[in-house]
């Protein structure tokens, strides 16, 4: 007797787009000397977007912006999210920058070596170069609101900082040794531990959520989080990707050049159009799931039923092919259904 068919259902799901003037970019990170450009399943856009820069380190994006610390060269540059220069020397005479910050027309530095975080507006006009005086070793930075949320690898804490400067609680996470970078999303902090190999869940408020969120890294360093999804970029160029609730989805996404002062800038663009229709059709003996490749910024998700408990990340690789992502996926018995989501 014959098995039933298998039955793939198709749709895409509407979200929300960030608004960019960008046409092709959501995943930046740094690539060697420069920064490179990739799709939401880490299939190179342009691996040489920027190039010939000095130890690049921090990034963040404002609209269709792309700021770049060069920490060998102790600046900020100013890029299109194209790639194309606007001002390499947008603020200039910093002190061993690395970590950098952006809210509305706000530019926030954390100098390593001097222990300042700077304050500058987008268009390189100084604010106040020593916004906050901590001490050497002030790496990871984010904002959320009025505050500043730093990494303090001096003193092996998380401080918490007003975007005017004043001090809200020096010590918000404290015991901390081996910090890189952190990022906020909501009321939530996640922190990459280098020397524990683990990335850290904490409230704004400093409360525990879970201390390791992920272990088993191999010094993570870099960190970003964008919607459900959370990257993680370690000292040997490998860009995990996770989600907030600590799954591993894909623990090797990107491969980029190690660099001896260690990989650390990581930006996130959401979509800039509609999601698309999904396509398939059968090849051999598999099923192929295809859209656009001018749709960089979703991932394909699958559910058994509908209405969904729950939906996975289908982490196979698309093979770029006539302009479209394309995955292969063997048929299954029971239904399978799929659907694009925007990775922020």
């Amino acid at each position: 007797m014959r098995p039933p068919p298998t039955v793939f259902s198709l749709r895409a799901i509407l979200t929300l787009a960030v608004a960019s003037l960008s046409a092709d970019a959501q995943i930046y990170i740094n690539y060697g000397n420069g920064i490179g450009e990739f799709s939401a399943y880490g299939v190179p856009i342009n691996t040489g977007l920027i190039t010939s820069l000095n130890q690049p380190q921090g990034l963040a994006i404002s609209g269709s912006d792309l700021f770049v610390v060069s920490y060998g060269s102790s600046r900020i540059g100013k890029y299109s999210l194209a790639g194309t220069v606007e001002n390499a020397a947008l603020v200039t005479g910093l002190d061993g920058p690395e970590g950098v910050a952006v809210s509305g027309t706000n530019l926030f530095v954390a100098n390593y070596a001097n222990g300042q975080i700077g304050a500058f507006s987008t268009s390189g006009a100084i604010v106040n170069r020593s916004l906050c005086t901590l001490s050497f070793g002030v790496d990871g930075i984010a904002v959320s609101g009025t505050n500043l949320f730093v990494t303090d690898t001096s003193h092996n804490r998380i401080g918490e900082y007003a975007t005017s400067g004043a001090t809200v609680n020096a010590s918000l996470v404290s015991g901390l040794a081996g910090l890189g970078g952190l990022a906020v999303s909501g009321t939530n902090i996640f922190v990459a531990v280098l020397s524990a190999g683990t990335v850290n869940q904490y409230t704004t408020s400093g409360a525990i959520v879970k201390a390791p969120l992920i272990s088993g890294l191999n010094q993570p360093n870099g960190i970003a989080v964008s919607g459900n999804l959370l990257y993680v970029f370690d000292f040997q160029g490998h860009l995990g990707l996770y989600t907030t609730g600590g799954v591993r989805v894909n623990t090797n996404l990107i491969a980029a050049p190690a660099a001896d002062y260690g990989c650390f800038g990581i930006a996130i663009q959401g979509p800039t159009n509609s999601p698309p229709g999904l396509g398939a059709a059968a090849s051999q003996t598999n099923i192929v799931i295809s859209w656009p490749t001018n749709a960089p910024a979703y991932m394909l998700q699958a559910a058994s039923d509908l209405p969904a408990s729950s939906w996975s990340y289908v982490t196979n690789t698309p093979v770029v092919s006539n302009a479209s992502y394309n995955i292969s996926l063997p048929p299954g018995r029971s239904a399978q259904f799929f659907r694009l989501r925007s990775i922020n």
